[in-house]
């Protein structure tokens, strides 16, 4: 009886241990865990350029086609405005005599087909077809000057206060008026002649639709907000699709 009590006293003690150097074997050394840094990089501001569907430069593009899909909303002169093409050549390559049908089209292609040639282009329908070249030129937004407005590149930015008038920079065709190119916000494109365009982007209001024809100095928008919330009024000059220097048709910056 005496043995049998002490087992029972040794085994609890006993089991403790075995239980503890079971666990000790079994237990391995944990490595720790590598753990990557995550760089945060802060948004940037969309660039002016960068847009939806963007693509390589088309002018200097190889035997592979670039296409646009057309969506609610798009027209002929907005779709060159975004890919800085010259709507003359956009509309012949794609055999558009009225850009008013264009959403009829699912896909537009964005360069010239392999036979085709950027010589002897098509005119699009005279229905958008402007006159002579405007022989004169007004600030688009007359309420500011000296710091208030900023050559940047191959545009203007003009500072003022929200809700103030926007002008038209010249006589001509407004051509396209909504906000599908998101970069530039509320958006106007006026058709000056058969080469030249201005844009005044970050409208708060439109004040025109497309196919309205406006003279030098008509009140076209009122200032609004860029996407940093900037209140101000982009806006540049385009010939036959590109980008040009706007000190050389508006008066002294």
């Amino acid at each position: 009886m005496k043995s049998h009590s002490v087992c029972k006293e040794i085994f609890p003690s006993a089991l403790v241990v075995v239980v503890f150097l079971l666990a000790s074997g079994c237990a391995k050394p944990t490595k720790p865990v590598p753990v990557r840094k995550i760089e945060i990089v802060p948004a940037l501001e969309p660039l002016l350029f960068l847009k939806q569907n963007e693509i390589p430069n088309v002018r200097h593009a190889s035997a592979k086609e670039h296409r646009h899909k057309v969506l609610e909303g798009d027209t002929l002169y907005g779709i060159a405005w975004r890919y800085d093409l010259d709507p003359e050549q956009l509309a012949h390559w794609n055999k558009i005599e009225n850009p008013d049908l264009i959403l009829r089209a699912k896909t537009l292609r964005l360069t010239p087909p392999h036979s085709g040639s950027l010589k002897n282009l098509g005119p699009i329908s005279d229905v958008n077809r402007v006159g002579s070249r405007p022989a004169q030129w007004v600030h688009p937004h007359t309420a500011s000057s000296g710091r208030n407005r900023q050559l940047i590149g191959k545009s203007v930015r003009y500072h003022g206060r929200f809700g103030d008038a926007v002008i038209a920079a010249a006589d001509g065709l407004v051509v396209y008026s909504g906000s599908n190119l998101k970069a530039y916000g509320e958006l106007i494109i006026i058709k000056h002649d058969d080469e030249i365009m201005s844009a005044y982007a970050h409208n708060s209001r439109r004040l025109v639709v497309e196919g309205d024809r406006v003279e030098i100095g008509a009140e076209i928008a009122l200032m609004g907000e860029s996407a940093s919330g900037e209140t101000l009024l982009h806006f540049e000059i385009r010939v036959r699709g590109r980008p040009a220097d706007p000190s050389n048709y508006l008066p002294a910056l």
